[in-house]
């Protein structure tokens, strides 16, 4: 029994621990903000991932600028083609 009664001795003292007003709240916010910031990502990805699907004029403005990507790329290899 002795060990029993260490143990609720440190159960009670342990129960009888003093922390600041707000500290629950400090803790959740600094952990929902660590969760933000891992999910950041460089310039803000994720955002613009959003922001191009909600957007169908933006959806629009992407596949134009991928197709003249393309299409300047095809006009680089036939302009290398040529000179040879």
């Amino acid at each position: 029994m002795k060990r029993r009664q260490v143990y609720d001795a440190w159960k009670q003292q342990r129960q009888q621990a003093d922390c600041q007003p707000g500290f629950a709240e400090a803790v959740m916010n600094r952990i929902r903000e660590h969760e933000r910031e891992k999910h950041r990502t460089f310039c803000g990805v994720y955002e613009l991932m959003e922001m191009i699907s909600a957007c169908p004029l933006a959806q629009a403005a992407l596949i134009i600028a991928g197709v003249l990507a393309g299409l300047v790329r095809v006009a680089f290899v036939i302009g290398m083609f040529l000179r040879t």
